[in-house]
């Protein structure tokens, strides 16, 4: 039971895992369930904060380590960001609210606060392409929305933001984050201005991670644990079967002493449940163990965040649990079957 159960506990929950882990790439590159790339401005509307939330992105750099880094900014509605963008909390050590609400805060020394990935806190030069921008971060994050390239990514308030005229050089882009349907979002996008250039979906990031490899091989490993299930559960038959003479003959000296029926039966549900939840117990210690060991590097994608995130699968786990009771129960009424099938004559002359 052991064997099966640490298989299958450790297939399970790193495929799991895995599943996280690239959910989460997705929703970090493209920003929430689908964006929408704008060739034109988008002016936020009522019917854009209905269905999500619009951004300006920018290209900048800031000076970090004595030389200019290359970061995206993006320009972001603090009153509709939270709610639509993806995140996960092991991105940063306090909620995406509370990182927004950091954008609406006071400006330090006349510096515009920010909040950035990959950046250390206090003052920072930023441009916006050549425009400088005096800037303070205000708070960090391991990972942050939107980020699509291997830099920093760094969130302003929109509306706090000094105009960038197209001579600077930053790259503008509009974009309406969504995580509805894509035809609303389109309609409300046209009507807020915008003139769409490209929507980038799930399947747009999907088709670039190399996660089909992983999944066969987690899918194998699991099949493999269901058929070494059904060897333990063939074996703990066979060792009821090489005890059967001697477990029956007890059964009908025990009978002739006033054991009830309903009472053998519930001993050897004991019996067989004690050794179904020790081989449980052991798994799963020998599944968390090698998870433990394994799962953070088994990164489906190295270039894009978050790392490896881990994911518990506890509906594999209670599936187990049952079926691992279930096998306790069934072997236990099978025994009971074929104590009650055996003639207490017949065994007794052979005990003689």
């Amino acid at each position: 039971m052991t064997v099966p159960v640490a298989v299958l506990g450790y297939t399970a929950t790193l495929a799991a895992s895995s599943e996280t882990t690239l959910a989460a790439k997705v929703g970090v590159q493209i920003g929430a369930e689908r964006a929408l790339v704008s060739i034109d401005r988008v002016t936020p509307t009522a019917g854009t904060d209905a269905v999500g939330t619009v951004l300006d992105r920018y290209e900048g750099t800031v000076e970090l380590d004595d030389s200019r880094t290359d970061v995206q900014v993006l320009a972001v509605d603090p009153a509709t960001f939270a709610g639509t963008a993806f995140w996960d909390d092991s991105f940063a050590d306090v909620p995406l609210d509370d990182l927004v609400t950091r954008l609406t805060g006071p400006a330090d020394g006349g510096r515009l606060p920010v909040v950035a990935t990959g950046l250390p806190r206090g003052p920072v030069d930023l441009r916006l392409g050549t425009l400088p921008v005096e800037a303070e971060v205000a708070g960090t994050a391991r990972v942050l929305p939107g980020r699509r390239l291997a830099q920093p990514v760094v969130l302003v308030a929109a509306d706090r933001l000094p105009d960038v005229p197209s001579s600077a050089g930053a790259d503008r882009r509009s974009e309406l984050w969504t995580d509805g349907p894509a035809g609303p979002a389109v309609e409300a996008l046209t009507e807020a201005g915008g003139r769409l250039a490209r929507t980038l979906e799930p399947a747009d990031v999907l088709t670039t991670a190399n996660f089909l490899g992983i999944s066969w091989t987690f899918g194998y490993l699991s099949a493999l644990a269901v058929f070494v299930g059904v060897i333990a559960a063939a074996g703990l038959l066979l060792h009821l079967e090489s005890r059967s003479r001697s477990r029956v003959a007890g059964y009908v000296m025990a009978r002739r002493l006033g054991l009830s029926r309903r009472s053998h039966l519930a001993s050897l549900v004991v019996e067989l449940g004690a050794v179904a939840g020790a081989g449980l117990v052991l798994g799963a210690l020998l599944a968390v163990g090698a998870v433990a060991l394994v799962y953070r590097r088994l990164d489906v994608d190295l270039l894009r965040p978050p790392t490896p995130l881990l994911d518990v699968p506890w509906t594999a786990i209670g599936l187990t649990v049952a079926v691992a009771l279930l096998v306790a129960v069934l072997t236990a009424r099978y025994a009971q079957a074929a104590a009650d099938r055996a003639d207490p004559s017949a065994v007794l002359r052979e005990e003689a």
